[in-house]
């Protein structure tokens, strides 16, 4: 009976639903850090601290400019770091002022991190990165050499790069792009591969691999959020039609 007691107990352990697994801490300098540098370097370092605002070091957060603290850890609501880039688009303090509004990912990231306490390498300084611009450096580049074998009835792979639904979902070879991965985003890893692997993207035969700047410029992207406009569809364009637009 002793014996047969144990074994229930046992079984009801085994089969008793495991708690859900917490969400994954973030990490700065993977997903913090590129949202830093390329939407607000540009307007608060020690050359140019708008609203008396740096955001080089954590030290310069907590200090923050004009109107106090940007940066209170562990309280997502009272960080103006945060609370500045969930404000409606037309707001006069929005942050970014320029350009497009962080997106939901990107503020998520924010927000949890913050609430997380915030936490940011010692001695870790920032620097300005170009924010990549997807109409400007991404759209021409997978209009030229992708979309014309990944889009509605070429989906090569299983892939389509023509929405921004299906690009993210991605195909055969698993998740196209991953917001903040570009180790994790086959959109990316197939364009740095040898140029003899036939996985490669885009093949050799039809120009690939791609120039280092325009692999830079798409992992720099992703990293960065990979900030795709709503309702934009991608259609294949030639040399000639991108130069021109």
């Amino acid at each position: 009976m002793k014996q047969l007691c144990l074994l229930l107990c046992a079984a009801s352990l085994t089969l008793a639903p495991r708690p859900a697994r917490a969400a994954d801490k973030l990490d700065f300098v993977r997903d913090i850090k590129p949202i830093l540098e390329s939407t607000c370097l540009s307007c608060h370092t020690a050359a140019k601290h708008e609203g008396g605002l740096v955001l080089a070091s954590r030290a310069d957060a907590l200090k923050g400019g004009d109107q106090g603290a940007a940066l209170v850890p562990g309280k997502p609501a009272e960080s103006r770091l945060y609370t500045s880039t969930i404000l409606p688009p037309k707001h006069d303090d929005i942050m970014p002022p320029k350009g497009v509004p962080l997106n939901k990912w990107q503020t998520e990231r924010l927000r949890q991190w913050i609430e997380e306490g915030a936490a940011w390498p010692e001695g870790l300084t920032l620097a300005t990165t170009r924010r990549v611009d997807f109409v400007k450096d991404i759209q021409p580049l997978l209009e030229l050499n992708c979309v014309a074998c990944h889009r509605d009835g070429h989906s090569k792979g299983g892939l389509r790069l023509d929405t921004r639904e299906l690009a993210f979902q991605g195909g055969d070879g698993g998740a196209g792009i991953v917001p903040g991965r570009p180790k994790s985003s086959s959109v990316y890893t197939s364009t740095v591969l040898p140029k003899d692997d036939e996985k490669l993207m885009p093949p050799a035969k039809k120009g690939g691999p791609l120039p280092k700047d325009q692999i830079e410029l798409l992992a720099g992207w992703i990293e960065q959020g990979a900030v795709w406009p709503d309702g934009l569809t991608l259609t294949p364009k030639k040399a000639d039609e991108v130069a021109g637009s």
